[in-house]
């Protein structure tokens, strides 16, 4: 910002007509435009380079004889003010107050002993620039105090937040995995070990060729979808070559999805043809595929899609992933006219607007706003005093300028307030008033407040602007009355005053423009990058949870179902065993869909760690769920776990936990054959605890506990276990 308005300086005097400096002034400023362009060129922080701005700057101010002419020099603007102001404010928003304070003080010190020799220490206080060089700093502090305290408070929380996201993100991960592995499992073995499992007429190719598909399936390993691009049709394809049911498709030969997405359209679409291959009995299943969506459309026997319950394959496996993902799976039935699936995906182009992490950016930009709202308004009271010689109007035209400003603050700060193009043109029109109102003569003067001060005023109503247009505006605020003044005074003294103000006020309004929009870009992008920075740190802990879920849950349910795979892949007759294996296994793998159903509730999730850590014990622990489990508050799930938790804790067998709901609210009861100590028990249900009842028999405890539902709109509800019509 200083090296930008050094430049125009000396460019202003280099080609001043009215000689304001003298010759060896005018080198001075030619060699301090040059030493600005090579700052501006090589931009380097050097502490340095810095110190030689800093003596650059005094020098200028000790040279004051030799820059100006007259002793009413300090009554306009004048090249040394230009220089000394831009950088007292530079290095303030810069530098620590600690540095900033001592340069400031310098360059007063020098400024009023360059203006000494010219106008006598005996009228050095009516310097109003040496109380401005104060004003200046006062707010350039303040403005670089809000920036940093806020950016230090940003930081602050999102690392201590980043644990809390890591870990969220870790469980999220790991019931998605739970989910889609259920879902996996659904689709492929469940499926396959129900046909064998049946005294059905299945072709021993098809049991074969269905069990190698699953034991490749099986094989993978238990990681995240992948974040790349995957290609759809070619994967539908790929489920169509295991059908019996012919295929034909239409609309588009080929279309890449992202990862997630695409994994979530594959795996719906294997279960619904999957049903269609299983219950349609069609001679045809037409999948026509377009940008966002793929449709499947068969000739079989339909169904009464309001009569026939929804399994866990439609709503887990075709409804469940699609929502997952962000988009909708639709289902038209009618018995003898065929089915219609429609799976819906949503934009994989759109981006994901950045979020304003609790708000700690838009605080920051509302303390920029108010900084930069008082520091229009002192600016407004400390230069249109000059005028007060001009007339009464000058007085109004100032409140005017300050009512302008204070106009923008309701709707920089989210309430509703005058739209803010009204107060623009309002500032415009008081600007050209001041501007005309004064004699010709006073104009660049202290009493020409508008020129410097409105600008100011302006910049609170362009905060809400993209930058750009924002700083396009405030330059032709500052053109449209410079122009009108050159006409009303065309002179080169007129022409001087323009381009040193340009330098001076000009230059450092753009700049804090400009600050305030990097300011909002700058916690945007920290917010970007805190997103991934998580999403790498939670990686390597997502993959390990990923595994101990797989191998807690699922690795002897597959070591127990791939045997029996291995054996259809083998083409042999089935005996009544392997059928009765295989049904076993079928029941188990229910019990499981309908686990994973409930287990997406709040309090059974809470619940779980409880309930896993009875089965690590030897425990066998049934959890059944009657109806849709109502939403409940923190403290109704507090107790619910406590009390399940405690008794499953002194179970030594069995345990049997039932969620019965109704209107009202919900009852939780466990069932335990034998305990441990019955005693402890007792002591864990106080006496007279109304929603608590307890019942004890040589070898059984009851324990129930009723608590409301929460005060919601609709209850949050968990799949019902009900049997499946049309999938395992």
């Amino acid at each position: 910002m200083r090296h930008a308005a050094n430049v125009l300086v000396a460019l202003t005097v280099a080609v001043d007509l009215t000689d304001m400096a003298a010759p060896a002034g005018r080198l001075l400023l030619i060699g301090i435009g040059g030493w600005s362009i090579y700052r501006l060129l090589t931009r380097s922080p050097r502490r340095a380079l810095i110190a030689a701005d800093f003596l650059v700057t005094v020098a200028v101010c000790m040279a004051v004889p030799l820059l100006v002419s007259g002793p009413d020099f300090h009554r306009s603007n004048c090249a040394p003010v230009a220089i000394a102001g831009t950088a007292v404010i530079s290095f303030t928003l810069s530098l620590p107050a600690r540095v900033s304070l001592p340069m400031t003080l310098t360059i007063a010190t020098a400024y009023a002993y360059g203006s000494a020799q010219v106008i006598g220490w005996s009228h050095v206080q009516e310097i109003f620039n040496l109380y401005y060089f104060a004003l200046q700093w006062a707010a350039s502090y303040v403005m670089r105090f809000v920036v940093l305290r806020v950016a230090g408070a940003v930081d602050s929380a999102r690392n201590a937040r980043k644990a809390a996201e890591i870990a969220e993100t870790v469980s999220a991960a790991v019931r998605a995995y739970d989910r889609e592995q259920t879902r996996l499992l659904h689709d492929t073995v469940a499926s396959t070990l129900l046909l064998a499992g049946q005294d059905a007429d299945v072709p021993a190719v098809r049991l074969a060729e269905q069990a190698r598909r699953d034991l490749a399936v099986l094989a993978r390993e238990p990681v995240q979808p992948p974040a790349g691009l995957t290609e759809l049709v070619g994967a539908l394809r790929d489920l169509a070559a295991h059908l019996a049911t012919p295929v034909r498709f239409t609309g588009r030969a080929e279309m890449w999805l992202d990862g997630p997405i695409a994994n979530a359209v594959i795996a719906a679409s294997r279960e619904a043809l999957t049903n269609v291959d299983r219950h349609a009995r069609a001679t045809l299943v037409t999948i026509d595929v377009d940008q966002r969506r793929v449709r499947f459309t068969d000739d079989g026997v339909g169904f009464d899609a309001g009569m026939t319950p929804a399994g866990f394959g439609l709503s887990a496996s075709v409804h469940g992933r699609m929502t997952q993902c962000g988009g909708t799976a639709t289902i038209d039935s009618s018995p003898s006219a065929g089915t219609t699936v429609e799976l819906e995906f949503a934009d994989a182009n759109r981006s994901a607007d950045i979020e304003d992490p609790d708000r700690l950016i838009a605080r920051t930009r509302t303390r920029f706003i108010l900084v930069m709202t008082a520091y229009a308004v002192l600016n407004v009271l400390a230069t249109a005093p000059f005028s007060v010689n001009h007339g009464a109007l000058q007085g109004w035209l100032a409140v005017g300028a300050v009512a302008c400003t204070l106009s923008a603050l309701p709707a920089l700060l989210g309430r509703r307030g005058i739209p803010m193009a009204i107060g623009m043109v309002i500032l415009l029109i008081l600007m050209l008033v001041q501007s005309m109102s004064i004699p010709a003569d006073a104009v660049g003067t202290q009493a020409h407040w508008s020129q410097g001060a409105t600008g100011w005023c302006l910049l609170p109503l362009l905060l809400k602007l993209p930058t750009p247009r924002a700083a396009v505006i405030l330059i032709l605020y500052w053109v449209i009355p410079a122009v009108a003044v050159l006409i009303r005074n065309p002179s080169a003294e007129t022409l001087v005053n323009i381009g040193l103000g340009t330098a001076s006020i000009l230059t450092v309004q753009v700049w804090v423009l400009l600050i305030y929009g990097l300011l909002a870009d700058a916690g945007t992008a920290a917010h970007t990058e805190t997103v991934r920075g998580v999403q790498l740190l939670a990686r390597d802990q997502v993959a390990q949870a990923l595994s101990a879920e797989y191998n807690r849950r699922y690795a002897q349910l597959i070591a127990n179902v791939v045997p029996l795979l291995e054996q259809l892949t083998t083409m042999q007759p089935l005996d009544e065993t392997f059928r009765r294996k295989a049904r076993v296994e079928c029941q188990h793998m229910r019990v499981l869909f309908d686990q994973s159903a409930s287990f997406d509730h709040p309090l059974l999730q809470r619940l779980r760690p409880a309930i896993d850590n009875a089965e690590s014990r030897g425990i066998d622990v049934s959890v059944h769920v009657d109806g849709a489990v109502p939403a409940l508050d923190e403290h109704a799930i507090d107790r619910v776990v406590d009390v399940l938790s405690y008794a499953l804790g002194l179970s030594r067998t069995s345990a049997r936990i039932a969620l019965t709901s109704d209107r009202d609210g919900l009852t939780a009861s466990i069932v335990c054959p034998d305990l441990q100590d019955t005693t402890g028990l007792h002591a864990h249900v106080p006496a007279g605890a109304d929603d608590l009842e307890l019942t004890i028999t040589s070898d059984m405890a009851w324990l129930t506990v009723r608590c409301a539902a929460a005060d919601v709109p609709e209850p949050v509800t968990a799949e019902p276990a009900a049997a499946d019509r049309t999938s395992v």
